[in-house]
């Protein structure tokens, strides 16, 4: 590097002969350590100034003594993150200098002595020392690289220092490294490129101040880096932090022609000057045009002056400001409406500043001019400050390079180009003119100026569009973030805001009262905000203004904005994206290009649905042919997939009279809609048979259930290489076994594990506790309940827990605590509800009865009014409820549960002025009691919920029926009656979603509006949500900080506002420091990382790999301050109190002494059961009875109902998944005991026993019989085992008919799975007897059998059924049966097999029709036709099958031989079924029998039909007479070839003749002239075809006669032709008066 070139010399600088002079404008620490005396003497002079080191108060990074370095100086200059560095800000131009200091200090000002020969040392010019120290590390970083990649290194530095240009370098890079996957910025329609972000990029221009040498020189040195980044050789020179921030550094250090003095700046070395001494250099500094030498002697007078003391005057304040507060009518009416507000205003304000600049400029001449005395050496330079110089007023000033016109070294006139003849204008307005505009305002002549600067505009711009634009023009968009937009985005925006009538707005809120500095906010807001304009619409402004104040007066907020302008906008349909949202899209796109699975985790209620719909519109509008299939686990998610369809997508236009389903066809005709229970049924097997191009699972999670996993493999397997599969849910993980099907289905779908480690199959991973941290949805309020612990017996269970410690000592210890954590419980419950109540709550719990008590109140204080509620109650009895009189409202049944929860409700809200609606939903109700627009009771029941916006209170009871997947509208709330277990955390985070929705942006949610969730089970704790919420896994903070640094990104390096008014921004914040926080640990290179696994170590990488490109750990992050309602935003699951007391008590025992106990009476109990019942069959076993006499065994049965409370949090778990070695070692022996011992009565298997039982005596007494010998256990039986089995087959028959048609594998519960299983086994292959399930299938198997072993050999047409006119009484007594069943099954006649609903009557019609189809041959039988015709085609064929066609014949009515005669008389009936279908298709033939009949009969007739009077007797002749011609010319040539001759000798030559010569004029003659492609008749048509065939090839006279015609025609077209043209001459000639004969 030429390190010569940034040289201080190279630069605008102040100097003597000995030094240099810098500039500091005093900062806010600098003035407050003067005004507190901390660094001037007693008589007030600066003595030093501090460094922010010295100022830190806690742990400083850089010690005192640290030498300067890199790394501090870049952690000084960038943005000033750091707080405790060691340097001190210079600037070697003046004009920098002022612009701080006027424009965010206090306008005070220093100058520091540097002695030149020092330069370098403490004091250092911040770009070249950065620079070359850049330029050093580049060096080091290349030794000990390998020797090949060393040499391919130093060939491209060669390139890069012999480049000439930019363009060059950038050739260099490109033409060698290509961007690698995953570093493509992805392709979002929503990028911000109209926008200009108020960030650091966007405030400073990296390279102003450098000449084109000078950059080209950096540029080479950023190149080297780019090589060595691509290499992998130096991915961060300052470590955790990114090559581009120091790039971007080292641009700030040249923008600000930086110096850095290292240390405190002594005393020695301070000059304090006043403003008006750094105001004169800096006019110094801008002059340009007058020789540099003259401009260099005049600092050093200048200089000298100062050093000598000499008095500056002071230059007075311009007291005077900008007129800026004209209203927008003003405007208009100055400009007369033809120049827009935006750029009139900007230049009222241009040349307001301009003059105060000039004004200042011209006076500060004048103090120049008395300094150095007024006939000095250098009047002309003064003279030429005077007349061009301009004082900087930061008002005016840009620092951007390349905007507005160059001043000095990265300072602007920030002009616009229009603007710029501007400065002429004040340039050559006197002091008085320039007093004038400011007196004014900046409007003196504007009218004029404005014409002047934009030309004379004769055409008025459009009145909306005119107050649009100066709605825009007057809004500071700065001060939430937005710089400027681009001219396409403001135009966007200003059309927006006139299709939302700002015009008319505008005036209603002067009218209103609403100021003119005001109107901007609140229009914007109105216009903006999602529903706020259609508030206006629809109501008043007043009410409007009343009910939204906050809103309406704070500030927008970025996202609100890029919203309005469609940046979420999905193209063709009524969806907006929230930002999270598009992430996951694009995401989703990104992996659907290499990959055919992409999993989207979200949070219930985030708006999964609406990415997933997003894609299916892409994909179907770029794959219009392909098919889509979207499978859910309820029809109820399908059916509110199918209204999002409607409502957004298709548009609630031309929806009048068409179903939901017709209307969803209309926009994806080739979706099909599915349930996964849906595939195990037999349309499920033509939807996994399909081949699709997208496939849409929601609720992924489901996917692993045993009972259709299988089915969705065969679904996945059929499938092309091409398909794209999204996975949608909240919650990947399954409760059951903890599989995460997300990752299972990226395996299955083609992920490599690497892939898989590393989640590249993830578009979004989000979990609810992460969506509420950052802000996307809402953080409900929690309420738990004290009185559960009572109720539910957790207080008396602790205690029993306790009791079992074996060791006294610590059995004291918390023997202690639970008492002091049980009387202060009670202390609490006396307080609220009383002492009486209190026992009764207790006496109620251990019987075992839910009690009220404590509950309703909770519900009275937290239920509002009109709210809409979703209440959980128990699926299995968790005991009875009882009100507060005492009355039992506990039930049995499902539908007798909801109806007692209901009525309980309407108990609890008695007196108050809340009248509960009550509604229900019950898997019982599936597909049940439909209305006329075909929706089941839950869909009814549903669809009135949702509608109900009266003041009623309403609830929506459920047990499982509202888990997952179903959004319902406007819930404020759930309540938890129902206790979940300590694992169900994927049950609760699907139930907790209920209530849950995404946060509108907006429309700001007020906290009395936040969901509440009435946890009266404490559901909370159970499954330990709060340390979920407190524990975020690394993946989720990866997940976090992808998505932050993105919004960072794309808004230009902005970097969250903990001040933002925009909530989730604050979030963004908050965020932010917790991972600066949490992770800066991992920063230090002795980290110990053996506790983490790979995948934790692989995200913690990438979060420090991403949080040090946007330098998080250089960042000074201040806690967000706290305000009311802060503390719970960000974690709403907070336990106190006694719950927590109680909570921490718990989960000490758990953790200590949990297992052991439960250990050792399971394997106590499992030997009980052993040595009682380990030789007996399944059915006579039991486990030990808590009824017994027996000691031992009631002490054991009581052990195992105490285990299986315990062990219950496992259930439904995969024994190796269960972490705690003793639980995993006591469930294993438990789920062995229930499996091997559990058939007594009343035990898990007992019903499993008994079907076992009977199976068994079914083997034994009917094993080897034929099937429709064998029968089931008879209830009319003498046998009393017999009866007995019958009797119990008969309760189990209801389990049965409880899954009626449902496929095995798809009931979930493994008991009943196995019960009915085994029925059908044993129904299948007993159930024979009479009244039993397959009696008729019995009878018709003896038939079929009957019929093979009778007719099996014979012809079709020898065959028959059985019947009834038989002497046989066994054949008669077939054919009675046949007889009966065919009369029952004939609701089926016509109808497709598959499609028959029952499975009985489905088994019985397909046999019945294939012993038809194979025996119903006889007289009067089905298919006696088809037999006969079969019989005809038989005798055909044996007859004429080796013969011509035209010695062929059909049986002949006539004929002696009576076998024939019969066969033509069935055939002459047969006739008469061919002609009723004459023409017809035979597809299209409905009738079966008919068709084959009318089939078999076109057969016969095309292969035999050709003797006398017979169908194709003509087209025989005709073969016959070409096969003569063939046998007799075939090998002449053509002109020797004839057909044959009438005249001919040979009888049968005459007689061929003849039969030609009688067709010809039968045929020809018919059709003259008509095509023969168009002769409807088939056999004419075919005649005529071998006609043509014998003219063309047998027939020369034929040819000439058609030549000698062909002749003829055209001599007389000739003729015609000649004639015309005679009379055309005749008539000219007799024009001109010519007679004939001078014709």
């Amino acid at each position: 590097m030429n390190s010569e070139m940034f040289d201080i010399d190279k630069f605008n600088i102040i100097q003597d002969e000995d030094n240099y002079y810098f500039f500091r404008a005093l900062n806010m620490a600098d003035n407050r350590d003067i005004e507190e005396g901390i660094t001037t003497s007693e008589n007030g002079e600066i003595e030093r100034i501090r460094t922010d080191r010295e100022r830190y108060e806690e742990e400083a990074k850089y010690g005192e003594n640290s030498q300067l370095s890199l790394e501090e100086i870049y952690d000084h200059i960038k943005m000033h993150y750091r707080k405790d560095t060691n340097c001190i800000s210079l600037t070697s131009n003046s004009n920098i200098a002022i612009n701080y200091g006027r424009g965010s200090y206090k306008d005070k000002y220093i100058m520091l002595r540097i002695p030149k020969a020092e330069l370098g040392e403490k004091t250092v010019v911040a770009g070249k020392y950065m620079l070359q120290e850049l330029s050093l590390k580049i060096e080091q970083a290349l030794e000990n690289l390998p020797q090949e990649k060393l040499q391919r290194i130093n060939s491209l530095f060669g390139e890069i220092e012999d480049a000439q240009n930019d363009e060059t370098l950038r050739n260099v890079i490109t033409k060698r490294y290509t961007a690698k996957t995953g570093e493509v910025e992805l392709g979002k329609a929503h990028l911000r490129k109209g926008i200009i972000y108020s960030s650091p990029n966007a405030r400073i221009s990296s390279y102003q101040s450098l000449n084109d040498e000078q950059r080209l020189e950096t540029n080479k040195v950023y190149a080297k880096l780019a090589i060595l980044e691509n290499e992998d050789v130096l991915r961060h020179v300052i470590p955790h932090s990114s090559n581009s921030k120091l790039r971007e550094t080292i641009g700030n250090a040249f923008s600000s022609t930086e110096v850095i003095h290292y240390g405190e700046i002594e005393k020695e070395n301070i000059i304090d000057v006043s403003k008006e001494v750094v105001d004169l250099f800096a006019l110094i500094q801008q002059i340009d045009g007058i020789e540099k030498n003259r401009v260099e002697q005049l600092k050093k007078a200048l200089l000298t002056e100062i050093k000598d003391g000499a008095t500056i005057p002071n230059l007075p304040e311009i007291e005077q400001t900008l007129k800026d507060n004209g209203s927008i009518d003003e405007m208009y009416k100055i400009t007369d409406g033809t120049v827009e507000y935006g750029k009139a205003k900007s230049i009222v304000k241009d040349m307001f500043y301009l003059s105060k600049a000039r004004k200042n400029a011209i006076e500060l001449s004048n103090i120049l001019r008395q300094i150095l005395g007024n006939n000095s050496e250098f009047e002309d330079v003064i003279e030429y400050i005077r007349n061009n110089g301009f004082r900087v007023e930061p008002e005016i000033i840009s620092r951007k390079s390349g905007k507005g016109v160059k001043l000095s070294e990265s300072i602007n006139l920030n002009l616009q180009s229009e603007e710029r003849t501007l400065i002429e204008d004040i340039k050559n307005l006197s002091s008085d003119e320039l007093e004038e505009v400011l007196q004014n305002g900046g409007l003196v002549d504007i009218q004029n100026i404005i014409t002047k600067t934009y030309g004379k505009e004769t055409e008025k711009i459009d009145i909306s569009r005119y107050y649009a634009e100066a709605i825009v023009a007057r809004y500071n968009w700065q001060e939430i973030g937005i710089e400027e937009f681009k001219l396409t985005e403001k135009n966007e925006l200003i059309k927006r805001l006139q299709e939302k009538d700002c015009i008319d707005i505008y005036k209603k809120l002067k009218e209103a009262g609403i100021t003119e500095e005001q109107i901007p906010t609140v229009l914007l807001n109105i216009a903006t905000r999602q529903g706020l304009y259609e508030k206006y619409k629809n109501g008043s402004l007043e009410q409007l203004l009343k009910e939204n104040k906050e809103v309406l007066q704070g500030n927008l907020s970025i996202e609100v904005v890029e919203r309005f302008l469609g940046y979420y906008d999905v193209k063709d349909t009524g969806i907006r994206l929230k930002d999270y949202q598009q992430r996951a899209f694009d995401k989703t796109n990104e992996i659907f290009k290499a990959h055919k699975f992409a999993q989207v985790v979200l949070p219930t209620g985030a708006g999964k649905s609406f990415v997933a719909i997003s894609q299916m519109q892409q994909f179907a509008k770029e794959h219009p042919n392909e098919k889509m299939l979207y499978l859910a686990p309820q029809d109820e998610i399908l059916n509110q997939i199918k209204k999002y369809i409607v409502k957004y997508v298709h548009g609630e236009q031309n929806t009048v009279g068409k179903s939901v389903d017709k209307i969803v066809s209309e926009v994806f005709p080739n979706i099909t809609f599915e349930t996964y229970t849906g595939l195990l049924a037999k349309r499920g097997q033509e939807v996994i048979k399909e081949q699709y191009g997208m496939i849409v699972s929601d609720e992924l999670h489901r996917t692993g259930a045993k009972e259709w996993e299988g089915k969705i493999d065969e679904l996945f397997a059929n499938q092309s290489e091409n398909v794209k599969v999204l996975g949608i849910t909240a919650t990947p993980e399954r409760d059951v076994d903890g599989r995460d099907m997300a990752e299972e289905t990226a395996k299955k779908l083609g992920y490599t594990d690497e892939e898989i480690k590393q989640r590249k199959y993830l578009a979004s991973n989000m979990t609810l506790e992460n969506a509420i941290r950052m802000g996307y949805v809402v953080n409900p309020k929690l309420v738990y309940s004290k009185y559960d612990l009572i109720s539910s017996g957790k207080l008396d269970e602790l205690k029993e827990e306790i009791d079992e410690i074996e060791d006294k000592e610590q059995r004291t210890e918390k023997l202690e605590k639970y008492n002091k954590v049980k009387a202060e419980l009670i202390e609490e419950i006396d307080k609220e509800i009383g002492k009486e109540a209190r026992i009764k709550l207790e006496q109620e719990a251990r019987k075992n009865l839910d009690s009220g008590i404590g509950k309703d109140e909770i519900l009275r204080q937290h239920v509002k009014k009109g709210g809409k509620y979703i209440v959980f109650i128990p699926v299995t009895d968790q005991g009875e409820i009882e009100d507060e009189d005492g009355n039992r409202i506990g039930s049995k049944t499902g539908e007798d549960k909801l109806k007692a929860y209901q009525e309980y409700l309407n108990k609890v809200f008695e007196g108050t002025d809340i009248k509960p609606q009550c509604h229900a939903m019950s898997g019982s109700w599936n597909g049940k009691d439909k209305n006329k627009a075909g929706e089941d009771k839950n869909q009814q029941e549903l669809n009135a919920f949702e509608a109900d916006n009266s003041e009623e209170t309403k609830f929506m009871v459920v047990m499982n029926k509202a888990n997952e997947g179903l959004h319902i509208g406007g819930v404020d709330g759930i309540i938890w009656f129902r206790a979940l277990y300590e694992d169900s955390r994927i049950l609760y985070l699907q139930q907790l979603g209920r209530a849950i929705y995404a946060l509108d942006e907006d429309n700001p949610l007020p906290d009395d509006k936040r969901p509440v969730i009435i946890d009266l089970a404490n559901n909370s704790l159970t499954v330990k949500i709060e340390k979920d919420f407190e524990r975020e896994e690394p993946e989720d903070d990866l997940e976090s900080l992808t998505i932050i640094k993105e919004w960072i990104d794309n808004h230009n390096g902005m970097f969250p506002d903990r001040n933002s008014s925009n909530k989730q921004e604050q979030h963004y914040y908050a965020v932010l420091r917790r991972i600066q926080s949490k992770y800066s640990k991992y920063l230090e290179k002795d980290f110990d990382f053996e506790n983490v696994s790979d995948e934790q170590k692989y995200e913690i990488q990438k979060i420090l790999e991403i949080a040090s490109e946007i330098d998080l750990w250089n960042i000074d992050l201040p806690p967000i301050p706290k305000t009311r309602g802060n503390r719970d935003e960000f974690d709403p699951f907070t336990v106190e109190g006694i719950l927590k007391d109680f909570v921490e008590l718990e989960n000490e025992v758990e953790e200590q002494f949990g297992g052991s106990i439960c250990l050792k009476n399971a394997l106590k109990i499992e030997n009980w059961c052993k040595e009682n019942f380990g030789e007996k069959e399944k059915w006579e076993r039991r486990l030990p009875s808590s009824g017994s006499e027996d000691k031992e065994e009631k002490r054991l049965a009581s052990a195992l109902s105490t285990l299986k409370q315990k062990m219950k949090k496992y259930e439904g778990q995969e024994i190796a998944s269960i972490t705690n070695e003793e639980d995993r070692n006591t469930i294993e022996i438990m789920r062995r005991i229930d499996k091997e011992y559990a058939y007594g009565v009343h035990q898990t298997y007992y019903s499993l026993g008994q079907l076992l039982e009977i199976e068994n005596w079914c083997k034994e007494n009917f094993g080897e019989k034929e099937k429709w010998e064998r029968r089931l256990p008879s209830q009319g039986a003498k046998n009393e085992k017999e009866k007995r089995l019958a009797e119990a087959l008969s309760g189990l028959m209801e389990k049965k008919k409880q899954y009626e048609g449902q496929e095995i594998s798809s009931i979930p519960d493994e008991v009943d799975r196995n019960i009915v299983e085994i029925m059908r086994r044993i129904e299948i292959e007993y159930a024979y007897g009479r009244n039993q399930t397959y009696y008729s299938l019995g009878q018709l198997l003896e038939i079929e059998k009957w019929c093979k072993e009778n007719f099996g050999e014979k012809n079709k047409w020898e065959r028959r059924l059985p019947s009834h006119h038989s002497k046989d009484k066994e054949e008669k007594r077939l054919a009675q049966n046949l007889n009966s069943l065919k009369q029952k099954m004939k609701n089926y006649e016509g109808q497709e097999i598959a499609s028959i609903a029952n499975e009985e009557d489905r088994n019985i019609v397909e046999i019945i029709r294939r012993i038809e189809k194979e025996y119903a041959y006889g007289s009067h039988q089905t298919y006696f036709n088809v037999g006969q015709l079969l019989e005809i085609e038989n005798w055909c064929k044996e007859n004429y099958g080796e013969k011509e066609k035209w010695e062929r014949s059909l049986p002949n009515g006539k004929s002696e031989d009576k076998e024939e005669k019969r066969l033509a008389q069935a055939l002459s009936e047969l006739m008469k079924k061919k002609k009723q279908y004459e023409g017809q298709e035979i597809s299209s033939i409905s009738d079966e029998v008919d068709r084959n009949i009318v089939e078999i009969i076109r057969r016969i007739e095309k292969e035999y039909a050709y003797g006398r009077s017979q169908t194709y007797h003509n087209v025989g002749t005709m073969l016959e007479i070409e096969n003569w011609c063939k046998e007799n010319f075939g090998e002449k040539e053509k002109w020797e070839r004839r057909i044959p001759s009438i005249c001919s000798k040979d009888k049968e030559e005459k007689r061929l003749a003849k039969a030609l010569k009688n067709l010809k004029q039968k045929i020809m003659k018919k059709y003259e002239g008509q095509e023969i492609s168009s002769i409807p008749d088939e056999v004419d048509r075919e005649v005529l075809e071998i006609m043509e065939r014998l003219d063309r090839e047998y027939n020369p006279e034929k040819a000439r006669l058609d030549k000698a015609k062909s002749d003829r025609d055209i001599a007389k077209t000739k003729n015609e032709q000649a004639k015309e043209l005679e009379e055309q001459v005749s008539e000219q000639l007799k024009e001109r008066g010519q007679t004939h004969e001078e014709q």
